[in-house]
């Protein structure tokens, strides 16, 4: 779907890498805090959604992250079927509130849609 309502021009530069983990199971929220130390993260961003936040599914990933002493931010205004004005929502706090080195997405298809962009 091309999103015609919105244009951007990438003027400050992007940088993608690629998925580095990719964490699934049962209790596995637990060790995101671990493994973002292994990648010797300092400063996380969380993109999530607001169920997945209203309903404390966030929580584990949280824990383990303060525990890890990484400091994070949560963004979670993501909506179903992101289109284009939502992944520069998403770059835009992402700079405004800088200095990530690492993402980490929790939820279903469109949180994970947008993490990767």
């Amino acid at each position: 779907m091309q999103d015609n309502n919105y244009r951007y021009k990438y003027e400050l530069g992007l940088k993608f890498d690629q998925v580095r983990r990719i964490l699934v199971g049962i209790g596995k929220s637990h060790d995101t805090g671990e493994e973002l130390r292994k990648m010797k993260s300092k400063h996380t961003l969380i993109v999530t959604d607001t169920n997945v936040h209203k309903f404390g599914l966030l929580d584990g990933v949280v824990e383990s992250i303060s525990a890890s002493k990484v400091k994070y931010e949560i963004y979670e205004d993501i909506s179903n079927e992101p289109n284009m004005s939502n992944i520069i929502r998403a770059v835009e706090f992402a700079r405004k509130n800088g200095g990530f080195d690492s993402v980490v997405g929790i939820g279903g298809g469109s949180v994970l849609d947008t993490t990767a962009l």
